[in-house]
């Protein structure tokens, strides 16, 4: 083989590699490229999971709050939120619960309640009995509801909890300053 034939197959060689080598690092460039647009397609789509997962959350409280149709603020304790006291107010349930307000801490307290919590249930309870005897007394609160088109089971919550805050200084080692804000007027 003479030298011609030699640097032509070198140079034949040195060509292909620099022809593969370029190759490579075209293929090595677009794959790059795609990393970086995979990249920020995933910074979007995280983005926009959060957005969503925020919203969720949003319409996670709403329906919890719409459960109480409103009534009361999503919180432990429960706790009226304003339009709570206003059904409280404007129906005569707050005024109710005033007048009978001996009788019904004695109907808790045969009950015997062991917690707080107790008490706000057996505030329901002692309430929910009475309707469910179509007490007499009851008959202003229904005409209101009847009245407005809501439910009496709505003025029933709502008054369940100013029991509740009526009744809870009756038992010991309860104060209702604890289970609530001080904006309730119970």
């Amino acid at each position: 083989m003479d030298n011609s034939t030699i640097i032509s197959i070198i140079a034949s060689i040195i060509t292909a590699l620099l022809v593969s080598g370029v190759s490579w690092l075209i293929t090595i460039g677009k794959f790059q490229e795609k990393i970086n647009t995979l990249e920020k397609k995933t910074d979007t789509i995280e983005k926009g999971l959060q957005e969503v997962r925020d919203k969720a959350i949003a319409c996670e409280t709403r329906i919890e709050e719409r459960g109480n149709k409103g009534l009361a603020k999503n919180k432990s304790p429960i706790d009226l939120t304003e339009k709570g006291l206003d059904l409280l107010r404007e129906s005569g349930g707050q005024e109710w619960i005033i007048t009978n307000r001996l009788e019904l801490i004695k109907a808790i307290k045969d009950k015997n309640p062991t917690s707080a919590y107790d008490v706000q249930e057996y505030s329901k309870e002692v309430l929910k009995d009475i309707v469910a005897k179509n007490d007499p007394k009851l008959k202003p609160l229904k005409d209101y509801a009847y009245a407005k088109g809501i439910s009496l089971d709505d003025i029933i919550f709502v008054m369940s909890i100013h029991l509740r805050n009526e009744a809870m200084p009756e038992f010991k080692g309860y104060n209702v300053a604890d289970i609530h804000d001080n904006d309730n007027p119970s």
